[in-house]
């Protein structure tokens, strides 16, 4: 069968802008229901990494795939505004996609990251000829994709933010500029973006060098300088509180150690929840592999844990790859074929290194435990019985705990997902509780949450808390982690509130999720610290906010392990697992 790649294809949207696409199509073929992906990294090259499904295979298959350049990106005309453009835009795509002659009318949407964000904005304005979508590690907050629980995410950033979106954006302002003044440019801008460390250690952080000396090309980012707490900015450029105008059956796809994993876990409770009317609730299904963000869908390991064959998307379970399984998902709603029922929730089990159907999620079945922190560094189901007891350690900002692992987005100097953890213990700033070794295998799914007692004889602090499995021989790898910034410590906190040195506070701290089996002779840990740098900006310890902070100051960090305020990690413990 030979396909026809037409390319450049335009469609003006509401406001006269045109947008361009790749078509891919079988010329033989009557008209084909159609599979939408909207890019904003030039439809032409660099997206193979985010597609999820193989454009040639789907026209193989009796599809037409449109992939498009987003508005002011690639070959489409306009200017890029991240998130806003891809409502009107998104339905207006739709409704083009189903008046072409190639098209039969029936259109569903697909892709990971920000192509995923772009089919859950054009599933919100609700296009009539919209059939299904199949979105992948999507934002759902425009707030939360930078922040977490009050602390700036400075590694996304620095590199999806400053280093992927910025350089294109300036070559396509600066399209009528002379070439060689306009390459000069681009050059300037790179040497200034190439010194990573040096660009994350800038103080104030709103005078990180490449912002200020090509400004008119970061405008489209330096608008989150402006709005560092949920506002309506935000609010307009979000899915949050949206989900009940999609009216489309969704399948979600996330990664235990993907930097979005809470918002493909909001999307989903969303989707779910009680708030929409039972009559129009959608079907909904969940995906979640031991993956990394974006290729990592493609890989067995997360991180330097390998999960076997089954983990991988290019044989998921020793059945199908990606492509085969976005196509199970759309011949259902796009072609009305007999597909077999799929469970709602598919999750891989971590240790036990198993694919598993569930009914629902959180799983009914779960457990919540506290496991407690004790002042001799033990981790148990025992809660402490001491009157007082505390740790303590210094915490200077000028040499923070840094970056190992985790669900980031980073240069790869700094390696995503479970990582071994050991060569971090012997610093001074880091407190380590650690179980007795396991007799039998212990399931965790679920929520994981950290209630944890601290002080600080500072006026801001960051409480950075990983649970870790430590392997027979001491091998510690990260599981899954949290991190919450005192003075945004309440859920709902409009102005930050900064401590009382020496105040001791409850705080929660959200971990996410995981699904991990912790096999016998393994041993559980807790590790608590001050900082993840420069995944997270570093907390000045001055009561100072935001972009502006620019005096940095060491802290005793203090965090509480008694009767009366028994710090712990509270597990989803699942019973009789199977390892």
């Amino acid at each position: 069968m030979a396909i026809l790649i037409e390319r450049d294809v335009p469609c003006e949207v509401r406001d006269g802008t045109i947008l361009r696409a790749n078509v891919f199509r079988d010329p033989d073929a009557g008209p084909a229901p159609v599979l939408v992906f909207r890019t904003p990294y030039d439809k032409n090259a660099g997206t193979i990494t985010y597609m999820a499904l193989d454009p040639m295979k789907a026209a193989e298959a009796g599809y037409v795939v449109v992939q498009q350049d987003t508005r002011g990106r690639g070959s489409s005309e306009g200017v890029h505004t991240p998130w806003l453009d891809e409502f009107e835009d998104g339905y207006d795509t739709i409704e083009w996609a189903a008046r072409q002659p190639w098209s039969n009318g029936l259109v569903g949407e697909y892709g990971i990251s920000y192509h995923g964000l772009t089919s859950w904005a054009s599933a919100v304005m609700a296009p009539p000829s919209l059939r299904a979508i199949a979105p992948s590690q999507a934002p759902c907050n425009l707030y939360d994709c930078f922040f977490r629980q009050g602390a700036f995410e400075l590694g996304t950033y620095t590199q999806w933010a400053l280093r992927v979106m910025s350089p294109a954006e300036l070559l396509r302002a600066r399209k009528g500029a002379p070439a060689d003044e306009r390459w000069a440019e681009f050059l300037r801008m790179i040497d200034e973006l190439d010194p990573y460390e040096e660009m994350v250690r800038t103080l104030p952080l709103r005078d990180v060098a490449p912002v200020v000396a090509h400004e008119p090309y970061f405008a489209f980012i330096t608008d989150m300088f402006e709005h560092p707490a949920p506002d309506e900015f935000i609010a307009e450029r979000s899915i949050t509180g949206r989900h009940g105008e999609v009216k489309v059956p969704v399948m979600i796809t996330a990664g235990w150690h993907d930097i979005l994993l809470r918002s493909d876990l909001d999307h989903y409770a969303a989707m779910t929840a009680d708030t929409i009317p039972a009559e129009e609730r959608q079907p909904v299904q969940l995906t979640i592999g031991p993956w990394v963000h974006g290729s990592g869908m493609h890989q067995q390991a997360g991180g330097e844990v390998d999960y076997g064959y089954r983990a991988s998307g290019l044989m998921m379970d020793l059945k199908e790859d990606l492509t085969a399984y976005h196509l199970r998902w759309f011949d259902r709603w796009l072609k009305d074929t007999d597909v077999p029922s799929r469970a709602l929730v598919r999750i891989f089990v971590m240790g036990a290194n198993r694919w598993r159907d569930e009914q629902e999620w959180p799983l009914a079945r779960q457990r919540e435990t506290a496991w407690y922190f004790h002042a001799d560094a033990a981790l148990s189901a025992t809660k402490p019985s001491a009157d007082s007891a505390s740790l303590s350690y210094v915490f200077d900002p000028e040499n923070p705990f840094p970056t190992l692992g985790g669900p980031t987005l980073m240069p790869t100097t700094y390696p995503k997902g479970s990582v071994e953890q050991n060569k971090l213990h012997d610093r001074d700033d880091v407190l380590l509780f650690t179980s007795d070794a396991l007799d039998a295998p212990l399931e965790v799914t679920g929520h994981v949450r950290v209630r944890l007692w601290a002080s600080s004889d500072a006026r801001d602090a960051d409480w950075m808390v990983k649970l870790c499995d430590v392997h027979p021989d001491g091998r510690s790898y990260n599981v899954c982690d949290g991190i919450v910034r005192a003075s945004k410590r309440e859920r709902e906190w409009t102005e930050p509130r900064p401590l009382t040195p020496g105040e001791i506070v409850e705080y929660e701290i959200d971990l996410a999720a995981t699904s991990m089996v912790f096999m016998p002779g393994h041993r559980l840990q807790v590790l608590v610290t001050s900082s993840d740098f420069p995944r997270y900006d570093r907390n000045p310890g001055t009561g100072e906010q935001g972009f502006d902070a620019a005096t940095l100051m060491k802290a005793r960090q203090t965090i509480h392990c008694d009767a009366e305020r028994p710090s712990c990690i509270l597990l989803p413990i699942i019973p009789d697992p199977q390892p």
